[in-house]
């Protein structure tokens, strides 16, 4: 799902407060000073990154322009500033390639008498295994036998393998290459053809013998043969297990040797040895040698070293080598000096929905890890580079999706004509992380997520709580939901309580309320417990549940104990370990008010104000917006936490 990030100035712009909206003064909770820079402002592209500090490549967009990307939670908008004159700093050394150190192993790896192919391992005439390498894609190393250290891609590391040999069945081969080889036959193709005698036997009857070699066949009139073994390979010295295409039928003979040849054996001349074919009659087969089937190559892998993470050092001055050359100061480009203590963040939030989705905004100055884990993606990430980072709060609980906006400018509290433009963002939100309801088998609600209905299902779904609760409802196309149970014992509100508290089962999120009454069962070993339902004053009502064993829970095979009831949305729940007493209510007597005699009032004299009314246009400025609002300063060292 996409989300329109729109970026512009705001003094284009009519400012109108929303329901949601505040205003809010962060200070910049250093001690340094700084003059207030020429030119300063907000400029370039702003980028974000992800609650995880990866660095979002396609949600980069300039001022002035619209661009779609996605906002998630916990993503940080950094909005670089500008001012004329800056100097430039650069970092030498750095990678961004942390590794863990991979211990040592012996993999087996398939071996081939031919050429190798991918994966495979070529053995030499002695049975040994040739050079070759081993990739590990998992862990970013390439191993190497015997050759030269091959060259790798950037974040690769290299280890050289100094043990490799061939294994029979799991026994090391010390024999050669014949005693890890089979002969094989393998039916080419290609037909081949059978050779054909004439003999007139003792009984003076015309044979035909057919094939070659030391095995032949004998057909006499009315005969035909099938049979296999018909054709000598001289070059391997094997017979061939082939079969004949066709019958091979005596009359078959007769036309091959021809009748001329037939009459003059019938005469009493002798063959005198010439063979006549019969051409294509059977398949050849020919033989070949293979590796048996328990051959393979054993390679023991070295320990491969970690490699730490390596932030790199901010220099400055003129960097010069034979490849780049940097200048120092730039006349216009990113601010790089210090953060001044009486500067501060004006931001207004504007959020429709979820009044607050900012979690925090601050001026930030950019490290050398910044500049070596995001500089390859983007031109803005500059070392000592100033930024507004403003952090979105990493989890919200809503179904819908919500616009964020804000307004923002950084002022110099000491000079009111110190202060950068005045720029807005906007973006659209949509709950990314979210699953479908499976109306066929449970549906895991271990953790909290959003869930969602096809728009063309409905159906009794199930959701499992990590076995702590279960919950069977009636949910229809469309219908989203976001479900979260926590267990945490509270202790506040067992102290509340005139009983101890068992446990705490509470189903956080505005929005569990289902179109249509489930079932909710709290999973307890304990009957003697008494289920309560914690209200939003803080109330103890008294749940009508009833306490069942081996509860079959619908399309598994669980069966559990605990309490059952109806409910459209689940809430916060304690068991208690007994009833809890009921408040009584107190009578009060009736009291005779005394009458209230009043004073007369004294009327002050009006103080006509000097200052004039401005006329209304239907607008406010920024600024007006910000001190209308009362804005607040809040001074703190590091990141700040944002309440209205």
């Amino acid at each position: 799902m996409k989300k329109v990030l729109s970026v512009a100035m705001a003094s284009a712009m009519v400012l109108g407060m929303g329901a949601n909206a505040f205003a809010i003064q962060y200070s910049t909770g250093t001690n340094d000073t700084a003059e207030w820079p020429s030119n300063f402002k907000f400029e370039g592209q702003l980028f974000v990154t992800d609650k995880d500090g990866n660095i979002v490549k396609e949600a980069s967009t300039a001022l002035n322009t619209q661009k779609s990307v996605n906002f998630e939670p916990g993503d940080t908008i950094w909005m670089p500033l500008y001012a004329d004159n800056q100097k430039v700093y650069g970092v030498v050394g750095g990678n961004t390639d942390e590794q863990k150190e991979v211990a040592a192993t012996t993999i087996s790896l398939k071996a081939t008498d031919k050429t190798a192919l991918e994966g495979e391992v070529e053995l030499d005439a002695s049975g040994n295994p040739k050079a070759f390498k081993y990739t590990d894609n998992v862990n970013k190393v390439v191993y190497y036998y015997n050759m030269a250290v091959p060259s790798v891609a950037e974040g690769w590391r290299t280890a050289q393998i100094t043990t490799a040999y061939t294994t029979l069945n799991g026994v090391k081969n010390t024999s050669g290459l014949a005693a890890l080889q089979e002969t094989k036959n393998v039916t080419a193709p290609a037909s081949a053809d059978v050779s054909i005698q004439v003999v007139k036997n003792a009984s003076g009857v015309i044979e035909f013998h057919v094939g070659s070699g030391y095995r032949t066949a004998v057909l006499q009139r009315g005969q035909s043969f099938t049979g296999a073994n018909l054709y000598f390979d001289a070059t391997t010295g094997y017979y061939a297990a082939s079969d004949v295409v066709l019958p091979l039928t005596y009359e078959m003979c007769e036309q091959a040797v021809g009748t001329a040849k037939l009459n003059s054996v019938m005469a009493g001349t002798p063959d005198s040895g010439a063979n006549y074919t019969i051409a294509n009659a059977v398949n050849k087969t020919t033989y070949t040698t293979a590796l048996k089937s328990g051959v393979a190559v054993y390679a023991e892998l070295p320990k491969v070293a970690g490699k730490d993470l390596s932030e790199g050092t901010v220099v400055d001055g003129k960097l010069e080598d034979s490849i780049q050359s940097i200048v120092n100061t730039v006349a216009h480009g990113h601010y790089t000096g210090n953060i001044d203590k009486n500067w501060s963040i004006n931001l207004i939030e504007k959020s429709t929905g979820v009044a607050e989705l900012i979690e925090k905004a601050e001026l930030y100055k950019a490290t050398a890890a910044d500049v070596t884990s995001y500089g390859k993606y983007s031109n803005e990430v500059v070392a000592n580079g100033v930024y507004l980072k403003i952090t979105l709060e990493d989890e919200w609980k809503t179904t819908s999706s919500e616009t964020l906006k804000y307004y923002v400018y950084i002022a110099d509290n000491k000079a009111k004509d110190h202060k950068t433009n005045e720029v807005w963002v906007s973006g659209k939100y949509e709950n990314t992380d979210y699953e479908w309801v499976n109306f066929d088998w449970t549906n895991d609600a271990s953790r909290s997520k959003l869930w969602k209905v096809h728009d063309d299902e409905n159906g009794v779904a199930v959701f499992d709580f990590a076995d702590k609760a279960f919950f069977s409802v009636k949910m229809y196309g469309g219908e989203t939901m976001y479900l979260d149970l926590e267990t945490a014992y509270d202790k506040a509100i067992a102290g509340e309580m005139d009983a101890e508290a068992d446990s705490f089962y509470k189903f956080t999120g505005s929005n569990a309320n289902f179109a249509r009454t489930g079932e909710l069962i709290i999973v307890s070993d304990d009957s003697s417990l008494v289920p309560y339902q914690i209200d939003e004053d803080g109330n103890f009502v008294a749940v009508d549940a009833e306490y069942v064993e081996n509860y079959a829970v619908a399309h598994t095979n669980k069966k559990v104990n605990g309490f059952v009831f109806n409910t459209k949305q689940l809430g916060n729940y304690v068991l208690s370990t007994e009833e809890l007493g009921e408040e009584e209510e107190v009578t009060e007597e009736p009291t005779t008010e005394e009458p209230v005699v009043e004073e007369p009032v004294v009327e002050e004299p009006v103080v006509e104000e000097t200052n004039k009314p401005n006329p209304n246009t239907g607008a406010e400025d920024f600024v007006g917006l910000a001190v209308s609002l009362a804005v607040v300063s809040v001074a703190a060292a590091g990141a700040l936490a944002l309440k209205k």
